[in-house]
């Protein structure tokens, strides 16, 4: 038996006598205890390098359950004592709302194998969480949440991966997923990626525009503008004439695939109206979900 709790460690406590327990403890507001936490909490702060993000699953009542991912420069694919958390016993045999790391063959030294509240790696490393939410009641909404994202390295991408529809969500630029289980589903399973990633990752190249298509007799009627990816992103296609913009080809926010990609201009501006001949420039905008941009600018002739 222990009457001592170690600091910055949870406890689970089973009471196996009728008449229950009565725990004792000093008032968390008096002076002396402020002046415990104080100390307690800057002496443990070396210890919280690297990054974490909560994970919580509500439900339509607003009940909820949640477990902690990361990477720490003390972090591991294999069970750290001091930052793997495993979850406790359930406190009744019927379904309950949970988030769970499972692990197979992590050895806590209290047995191989089992479920986590919380599961760090170890720090710029290509790492992936297996999820496991469980949801009492199926045919209900339920909802996934996570935050402090802004905490992650900029150059690392978090991907959740629903792994029974097969969606693929961007968390650094969403904070929720919302899924309804289907019939008789007790529980979802979920991936996280994380994915390092060099400030340089995002590359827009070989823009360019082949000759506007024309008819003899007619004057030019389109244009077909190239230019490549390294990585999908949000894209902005503008064409502009002495510094103002004239068309606006692609809005901010469109989607482009990494690869080859195209689009058309009918060489009118925006109020579809054919432009005169003259210099004209091409400006395209790229923006990866992880806020990394780049531009690619290009001057164009327009002969009449």
């Amino acid at each position: 038996p222990k009457n001592t709790m170690e600091v910055w460690k949870g406890y689970w406590v089973r009471v196996a006598v009728t008449e229950g327990v009565t725990f004792i403890y000093s008032n968390p507001n008096n002076r002396s205890a402020r002046a415990l936490k104080v100390s307690r909490a800057s002496s443990s702060s070396h210890n919280l390098d690297g990054w974490r993000v909560p994970l919580i699953l509500r439900d339509g009542n607003e009940s909820l359950s949640g477990a902690i991912f990361g990477q720490s420069s003390a972090g591991s694919e294999t069970y750290v004592s001091s930052l793997d958390v495993a979850s406790p016993p359930a406190f009744t045999r019927a379904a309950t709302l949970a988030v769970r790391f499972p692990h197979k063959d992590w050895n806590t030294g209290n047995g191989v194998g089992g479920d986590f509240l919380s599961d760090v790696r170890h720090i710029g490393t290509h790492s992936e969480w297996d999820v496991v939410v469980n949801v009492p009641q199926s045919q209900q909404p339920y909802t996934l949440t996570w935050s402090d994202t802004a905490k992650v390295p900029k150059g690392t991408r978090l991907t959740l991966i629903d792994m029974t529809n097969g969606s693929r969500i961007q968390m650094n630029g969403a904070a929720s997923y919302a899924f309804t289980p289907s019939v008789g589903e007790a529980s979802r399973r979920f991936q996280i990626v994380a994915e390092p990633r060099s400030a340089s990752h995002l590359f827009l190249r070989n823009v360019a525009v082949d000759r506007p298509i024309s008819i003899p007799g007619r004057a030019a009627a389109s244009a077909v503008i190239h230019y490549e990816l390294s990585a999908d992103a949000e894209t902005t296609v503008e064409i502009r004439l002495g510094g103002s913009i004239v068309r606006h080809l692609a809005a901010s926010g469109r989607a482009a695939q990494s690869g080859s990609n195209q689009i058309v201009w009918d060489l009118k501006d925006d109020h579809g109206r054919g432009l005169p001949g003259g210099a004209y420039t091409l400006e395209i905008t790229a923006k990866s979900s992880e806020g990394e941009r780049t531009r690619s600018i290009l001057p164009l002739i327009i002969t009449r």
